[in-house]
């Protein structure tokens, strides 16, 4: 009976491409298995289709040209021309513009942290576990930025991507330390 060998496996020993295979995908590949040890398909996809749909949901502002700098500018250029904001100073809507661009960005990828903590609560690395997520995420999506026409990818949105992700979890930390503060405060009757 021929025993069966893995495609790495060249009769003689293993191939040196199939020992990197391994060396690099063995331990994700237990790292999934750990993770979904025990967990049924519904349970797996209630915390991680939010995740995936909100990948999505970042990935589609990237490619869109309506989110460039100058699209955002224009828009708001003509909402502040409806609104009486003063007499035309164009370094106002320009530094409005930077701003609003830089808090969706903080928010965006806050959005994207605190998802991926619920996703991989309770586990012990899961606020870890989200912000690298969170920023791994930021640094592909500022890469593929910079395919897109109208688009530039710098490490300063990288940067405010991270932080942002890094402020939504230091709220999640403290609402539910507050939420464990209280409820222990019920359960004594204070």
């Amino acid at each position: 009976m021929e025993k069966y060998h893995h495609s790495c496996y060249d009769g003689k020993g293993f191939s040196e491409q199939g020992v990197y295979f391994r060396l690099l995908f063995r331990p994700l590949v237990l790292l999934v298995k750990r993770l979904l040890a025990g967990e049924t398909m519904r349970d797996f996809l209630s915390r991680w289709l939010p995740v995936i749909l909100w990948c999505v949901v970042i990935y589609t502002f990237s490619e869109s040209s309506w989110f460039t700098g100058a699209n955002t500018a224009h828009v708001l250029q003509m909402i502040l021309s409806y609104l009486s904001f003063g007499g035309g100073d164009e370094e106002g809507p320009s530094f409005l513009n930077f701003l609003i661009r830089k808090a969706a960005h903080l928010t965006e990828f806050g959005i994207l942290a605190a998802l991926v903590w619920r996703a991989l609560s309770p586990k012990r690395f899961a606020y870890a576990g989200a912000w690298l997520f969170a920023t791994a995420y930021a640094a592909t999506d500022e890469w593929h930025q910079s395919f897109e026409p109208g688009r530039t990818a710098t490490p300063k949105d990288v940067a405010i991507d991270s932080c942002g992700a890094l402020i939504a979890l230091l709220i999640v930390f403290v609402c539910r330390h507050w939420l464990r503060t209280k409820h222990r405060a019920v359960k004594r009757g204070v």
